[in-house]
């Protein structure tokens, strides 16, 4: 479950890491079973805490429902950089 999704969020952590100056995190656990993804809104700063951290739990049906909203928080976060940062894409954010 949520494969693909941790495929499309993994593709888009690596364009913040390579498009942007925003940091980004990105984890997986085989033990649980899970993805962890920590943001930034600006550069990585040592002991800066990030703004923003995503569990998406890959084999849990308990948490299924939260591990999907985690995984669209973490997409838009993460589109909101990429329009924010040097991407070239011709949108619009609300910003942080």
């Amino acid at each position: 479950m949520f494969e693909e999704e941790i495929k499309e969020l993994f593709e888009l952590s690596w364009r913040v890491m390579n498009e942007t100056d925003f940091f980004v995190s990105f984890g997986i656990g085989a033990h649980v079973h899970f993805c962890d993804i920590d943001v930034m809104n600006s550069k990585w700063e040592p002991g800066k805490i990030p703004d923003a951290h995503y569990t998406i739990y890959t084999d849990s049906e308990a948490l299924e429902e939260e591990s999907a909203e985690q995984c669209k928080l973490a997409k838009a976060h993460l589109l909101r950089l990429l329009i924010d940062g040097r991407c070239p894409l011709n949108a619009e954010s609300d910003r942080f």
